[in-house]
C-alpha cells in the first residue's frame, strides 16, 4: 500500500479533490474552495484556470465555479463503453458455483427479457435457458425484476401492452395483480417466479443499476422447485443482492455506507 501511494501525484490528487468538492457544491468561490480543502490559495487558481480552459469547470452568472459539460461528456461516453456482461461474469461464474444453482444476466428489450449470459450449475442438471433467450416479463423473475425498476409511468406503459399468456397453473394473468406484485417486487428489491414459466423451476432475480440508478440489467439464480426451501430461498436473495453490490461497484456506482 505505501508503494501503491508513492506513486501518487499530488497536483493530480488536489485537482480531483476541487472536482469532488464542485459535485457536492453547487457552486464555490476560489476563497471557499481553497479554504475548505485546506489548499494554497495560488494552486487553487492555478487549477481552476486551467479546468475552466479545458471545459471540466465554469464560472456562473454569480462569478463562482460550476462544474462544467465536458465531465457530462466523458461520463457518457464512459457509460457507452462499460461492457456489463464482461464485468459481471467473474461474479455470476463464482454466484453459480457457490449457490448450486442456474446463474442467469439478463436485460430488457422492448416488452421481453433477453439473456446475454448463462452459466449453469455445478451438477448434472441443466435448465433449459441460454444465451439469447428472449423471456416473458410477466412470468420469469429476471423480466419481473427487469419490469418493476423501471419509472412506474414506464413500468405501467409497458404492461399494458403485454400479453399475460398463461405458462403454467401459477401464471399470473391479471394485470392488476401483476401490478401489485411489481410494487412490492420494487418495495423488497428482489423478484421470485415460483413455477410461473416453468414447472418445478423457481428462479429468484435481482436489479443491477447504472451511475444514474437506472436499471441496466438483471441477474437470477435458478433451481428445481423441490430443493427452494424458505431458508435457500432467503440465502439465495442475499447472494443476489451481494453480487448485484459488486457488479455496481465495479462499474463505478458509488454504493451508500
Amino acid at each position: 500500500m505505501a508503494e501503491k501511494k508513492a506513486y501518487r501525484v499530488p497536483a493530480v490528487t488536489r485537482t480531483l479533490d476541487i472536482l469532488e468538492y464542485l459535485s457536492k457544491n453547487e457552486e464555490a468561490s476560489l476563497t471557499q474552495i481553497h479554504q475548505d480543502l485546506n489548499l494554497a490559495k495560488s494552486t487553487s487558481y492555478g487549477i481552476l484556470l486551467t479546468l475552466e480552459d479545458r471545459g471540466y469547470i465554469r464560472k456562473g452568472i454569480s462569478g463562482k465555479y460550476q462544474l462544467g459539460l465536458k465531465l457530462y461528456e466523458l461520463g457518457v461516453k464512459a457509460r457507452e463503453r462499460i461492457d456489463y456482461v464482461k464485468e459481471a461474469y467473474p461474479i455470476l461464474k463464482e454466484l453459480a458455483e457457490k449457490t448450486g444453482l442456474t446463474c442467469n444476466f439478463g436485460v430488457l428489450d422492448g416488452d421481453v427479457a433477453v439473456y446475454l449470459e448463462k452459466i449453469d450449475a455445478p451438477s448434472p442438471i441443466r435448465l433449459n435457458s441460454w444465451k439469447g433467450k428472449r423471456m416473458p416479463l410477466h412470468c420469469t423473475a429476471l423480466g419481473k425484476a427487469l419490469l418493476a425498476f423501471q419509472n412506474l409511468p414506464e413500468t405501467i406503459e409497458i404492461l399494458e401492452r403485454l400479453e399475460l399468456t398463461k405458462l403454467t397453473n401459477r401464471t399470473i394473468t391479471d394485470k392488476d395483480t401483476l401490478l401489485s406484485q411489481l410494487l412490492k417486487i420494487k418495495k423488497d428489491g428482489y423478484a421470485i417466479d415460483d413455477q410461473e414459466n416453468e414447472i418445478d423451476i423457481t428462479c429468484i432475480a435481482v436489479p443491477v443499476f447504472d451511475q444514474t440508478n437506472k436499471v441496466v440489467g438483471a441477474i437470477s439464480l435458478s433451481g428445481l422447485a423441490s430443493r427452494m426451501t424458505p431458508e435457500k430461498i432467503q440465502e439465495t436473495i442475499v447472494y443476489l443482492k451481494l453480487a448485484c453490490n459488486s457488479i455496481s461497484e465495479k462499474i463505478g456506482v458509488k454504493l451508500p455506507k
